[in-house]
This record gives C-alpha cells, structure tokens and sequence, in this order.
C-alpha cells in the first residue's frame, strides 16, 4: 500500500494509506484511525475528518486530463500538499517500449553488420527487426516527448 506522510505540530504525523487508484484510503495520526474512504469517487467528493485536538482535516482527490492525479490535504483551512500523486501508466508503458523498440533496433543492426556480403543475400529478418525496432523506438520517443511538453504546460 503506498503511504503518504505529513508531519502536524506536536511532533505528530498524519500518514495516508491507499491500494490501487485511490482505494480503501486509511488516514492516521501518529498509528491511530481517523478514518476511512472507501472508493475513488468519494475521495474526488471529497471527506472530512475531525482530529482529536479540535482540528479538521480535509481529503480530496483532484484527477486532470492527462489521468494524474493530485491530493490535496488541509488542516483548518491551510492546504499541507498539493504534489502530483499518480502519473498513470502512460510513462511506464512509453519507456517500455522505448527499451524494446531500441533493443530490437540493436538486434537488427547487428544482425546485418554480421553479413559480410548484405546485398546479394540480405535476410529479411534482420531487415524486418531493425525496422520494426526503430518504428517503436520512434513512436516511443515522440510520446515521451509529448507528454512532457503536456506536463510543463
């Protein structure tokens, strides 16, 4: 379960727990249950939660276009953070690829530098391996870059 940590005045810390997209979410301060938001949509409504020491606590789950998401937490009024959480399996999936096409790309190379006459008999196997790498390793690329353009604006 990934968690979250906030430290709170008086030495304490205020620790968030979820599975998966913003599932079964558990707040805590210092080990003991403030409470709990069962589902994704809730956590975008938005939940309360009354402290011990008189103070209330705000949870709510922001999710932009580009499927990321930001949590944001206040305590009595003043936002504790508002950082991106989640960035999607977008990024994971492009440098994937990206590794794949480029290793495939490899192979194709050197699949032909290994001929010493390529032209008469060219096998179209490592022909097809270095094009077909070089296309994924492009199409990654271009994604990549894409999205990062997307994120800065």
């Amino acid at each position: 379960m990934p968690v979250r940590k906030f430290p709170l005045e008086g030495g304490k810390t205020l620790s968030i727990e979820w599975r998966g997209l913003w599932r079964d979410v558990v707040v805590k301060v210092d080990g003991e249950l403030v409470g709990t938001v069962p589902t994704q949509k809730d956590m975008k409504q938005g939940r309360g939660f009354n402290l011990k020491d008189g103070s209330k606590l705000t949870l709510k789950l922001e999710q932009h276009k580009d499927d990321s998401y930001t949590l944001h937490v206040v305590k009595d009024g003043k936002e504790l953070s508002s950082a991106p959480e989640s960035q999607g399996i977008g990024w994971a999936l492009a440098l994937v690829l990206l590794l794949a096409g480029a290793s495939t790309a490899g192979g194709g190379v050197l699949t032909q530098l290994g001929q010493i006459n390529p032209l008469p008999d060219v096998p179209w196997e490592g022909l097809t391996m270095m094009a077909g790498g070089t296309f994924v390793s492009i199409v990654s690329f271009v994604s990549l870059m894409f999205g990062m353009s997307r994120k800065r604006s």
